[in-house]
């Protein structure tokens, strides 16, 4: 397909965000035609797009079937040229692609990503991120259904314990109090699910009880973010929990940590898990349907259960205190994570699954 135009309700922090910037970047970079729409005004990350070559266009949607936003949907299509096509990415844009199909014939894909799939009437192909999300788009569409995984950016790479130390230096030099010695856990998620982040805080604190110095460094925004900054100064010895908001240094962030938590969420390959996994870090995950696939318990070298309930802060803290009293059965575990994402997971390899999946779409 020549000219594809994505299409966001918004470029914040999100795994899904972070797709489209892997994916549009990887696509500019091979001298392909794309261009990203957000629904809501893009911000700095925004930016981070135009750096990497990949216009970006402001297209406000004020209400659910805004027809301005419509109107400047088509307008743009129609100024790409014939041979091109829409990709809906979320439930907030999905609305906007149909509607398009149906009145312009536009061409139109949509990315569903985990959890129940919006209307999807009239789709001519639906690019899903794992397993159980493709089997959910299918109950509602009879359009192909492709998998094409969460990708990792390929600057995630395993480091050892200089990096570990010099990324903590950054991270003090930033004004975060994160010392040398110091057990640290790192949580990369969008904070709208305040009562699951709630749930991590205070398991941060059975740790801590076990290990004084702890930090958990909380990395993402969200509607919940502010419920759960207050949770945490009631409910949590202070400065356990350090809330660092949006930010795009993930591999620093990864670096200095001891162990990744990955909390409950939609989606059976979380891109936090994976980016974590590449970086070659001992992962600690919520369980969720289909979350065996991206981290069996019973892979070598016999970890210990690292899928646990979301709201079983026993089961998280059991499981961090071991990888943390053993850190080279934490290393051996990291070291297993990254292999067995390497291949599955790369940019090249979701490329491809992409391609596969628009060449269907555009043969249905």
């Amino acid at each position: 397909m020549s000219h594809v135009l994505h299409v966001i309700h918004d470029l914040d922090h999100s795994g899904a965000a972070t797709q489209l910037r892997l994916l549009t970047a990887a696509a500019v970079a091979r001298g392909e035609d794309v261009a990203v729409a957000s629904l809501r005004r893009p911000g700095p990350q925004g930016e981070r797009f135009v750096a990497a070559g990949v216009p970006v266009i402001w297209t406000a949607k004020r209400f659910r079937l805004d027809p301005f936003a419509v109107e400047a949907l088509r307008r743009l299509v129609e100024r790409r040229g014939a041979g091109g096509g829409l990709i809906t990415w979320d439930h907030d844009s999905a609305p906007l692609g149909r509607i398009l199909k149906r009145l312009k014939g536009a061409w139109w894909a949509h990315v569903h990503r985990g959890g129940a799939p919006p209307k999807l009437t009239g789709v001519d192909a639906v690019i899903a991120a794992d397993l159980i999300a493709a089997q959910s788009a299918k109950a509602v569409t009879s359009a192909p259904v492709t998998i094409a995984p969460n990708a990792y950016d390929p600057s995630l790479v395993p480091m050892g314990d200089t990096e570990k130390l010099a990324a903590r230096a950054r991270l003090r030099a930033a004004g975060w109090d994160i010392a040398d010695g110091a057990p640290v856990v790192v949580c990369v998620t969008r904070i709208d699910d305040a009562v699951a982040t709630k749930e991590l805080a205070w398991a941060s604190d059975l740790v801590r009880v076990m290990r004084p110095g702890l930090r958990l460094l909380v990395a993402g925004d969200g509607a919940g973010r502010l419920a759960c900054e207050r949770f945490a100064v009631k409910a949590v010895e202070r400065g356990t929990v350090e809330w660092l908001g949006p930010c795009d240094a993930l591999a620093t962030l990864y670096a200095a940590a001891d162990v990744v938590w990955v909390g409950r969420g939609a989606g059976a390959t979380p891109t936090p898990a994976v980016e974590a996994m590449a970086a070659g870090k001992p992962v600690v995950m919520a369980d969720g349907p289909g979350r065996e696939t991206l981290l069996p318990q019973d892979t070598p070298p016999a970890p210990p259960v690292c899928r646990i309930a979301w709201n079983d802060r026993p089961g998280w803290a059991k499981a961090t205190m071991r990888l943390l009293a053993e850190p080279a059965l934490a290393a051996e575990i990291g070291a297993a994570n990254a292999q067995r994402v390497r291949g599955s997971h790369d940019v090249g390899h979701t490329i491809e699954a992409w391609r596969a999946a628009l060449a269907m779409g555009s043969r249905s």
